[in-house]
């Protein structure tokens, strides 16, 4: 994770050993993406779900900031999409037993659908709605990949909050308190705290979504944590 106040890279030291040099440079080209192009995301967002739209916005500067630093570094782009593509694949295999609420789960797998991963043909609620999402994704792709600024991205981001909420109703007060918890860490990565080993013990509720995809990817054919 970047701190891009300090431009830092944070790393879990334990999923960095177990992953493939190819998938640890893809990450390493993401963060150093987001601490060249990304602004804070604002912390007092307006709306009726502001934990939702940060994991919008979240969602939509990944797309911002990748395709930025591919423009800026054509040799980037074919890294990013391998490594996108294999953390995709691992992210639709997780997602139906995965704990989140469903306008997560929706919202993961829009962005999935929308690097043309997933299913051709959604049955289940969140892949339905994730369709829909990928689908204002497409039809403002042009300004979700020229936006100048983290911020120029809160219109796209308050549709697809419309769209969840319209689709997915209300999110639980339990998932509204779990992302609170979540962003509190991923907006203050020095409070992350790690033991000896290089394994998360404080901040552990920050990114379990990307953690889970590490950790598969790791089982897959990752690099030996022993070696």
């Amino acid at each position: 994770r970047s701190d891009i106040d300090n431009r830092i890279i944070y790393y879990d030291r334990v999923a960095v050993y177990q992953l493939s040099d190819d998938h640890v440079l893809g990450v390493l080209l993401h963060e150093i993406a987001h601490i060249r192009y990304t602004e804070k995301i604002p912390d007092n967002l307006k709306g009726p779900t502001p934990e939702l739209r940060h994991e919008i916005m979240k969602m939509l500067e990944d797309a911002r900031i990748e395709e930025r630093i591919s423009r800026a570094y054509p040799n980037a782009r074919e890294i990013m999409e391998i490594t996108r593509a294999e953390s995709l694949d691992v992210l639709i295999r997780i997602l139906p037993k995965h704990t989140i609420s469903i306008h997560e789960k929706a919202l993961l797998y829009g962005s999935a659908r929308f690097y043309e991963r997933g299913y051709a043909q959604p049955t289940l609620d969140y892949e339905i709605i994730g369709e829909k999402v990928k689908e204002v994704m497409i039809r403002r792709k042009k300004e979700l990949h020229n936006a100048p600024r983290t911020q120029d991205l809160i219109p796209i981001a308050e549709e697809i909050e419309k769209l969840l909420l319209n689709d997915a109703g209300k999110m639980s007060q339990k998932d509204t308190n779990r992302l609170q918890t979540q962003q509190y860490y991923e907006n203050n990565p020095s409070q992350v705290r790690y033991n000896q080993n290089g394994k998360r013990v404080q901040g552990t509720e920050m990114d379990p979504t990307k953690t889970k995809i590490m950790e598969e990817l790791a089982k897959e054919g990752g690099k030996d944590a022993s070696k």
